[in-house]
């Protein structure tokens, strides 16, 4: 079989009738070759297997949610606990300047009453 002849037999340029016996034996070899790649191409898997290769791809993107949340957490803990969380008044209740002269005050009164005055 000549591949002209195949190829025409393809585009309608030919009946059945009109090819000899080893052209129709690759024709219907070719169909069936044809039947084959597109059974492959066309497949549609079940839902059980369908459901099984989501599962597979959903599963890393819900650890990596779960990580992103876990470190979202985290840096929420963090913000309150050091910016929103009101600190301890560290400062004291009686400004030292006023303590400071009042202790200088005292102790020129007790020079005083030493000098005997």
């Amino acid at each position: 079989m000549s591949e002209d002849r195949f190829n025409g037999f393809l585009d309608g340029e030919f009946d059945d009738e009109v090819l000899d016996e080893k052209t129709k034996n690759d024709i219907k070899l070719y169909s069936e070759a044809l039947k084959v790649f597109r059974m492959r191409y066309d497949y549609r898997p079940s839902a059980k297997l369908e459901e099984k290769i989501i599962h597979r791809f959903m599963k890393p993107r819900r650890i990596l949610w779960e990580v992103a949340m876990g470190v979202a957490v985290v840096a929420a803990a963090f913000y309150i606990t050091f910016n929103l969380v009101p600190r301890r008044n560290v400062e004291p209740m009686v400004q030292e300047s006023k303590v400071v002269s009042e202790v200088f005050d005292y102790l020129s009164l007790v020079k005083l009453v030493g000098d005997g005055f």
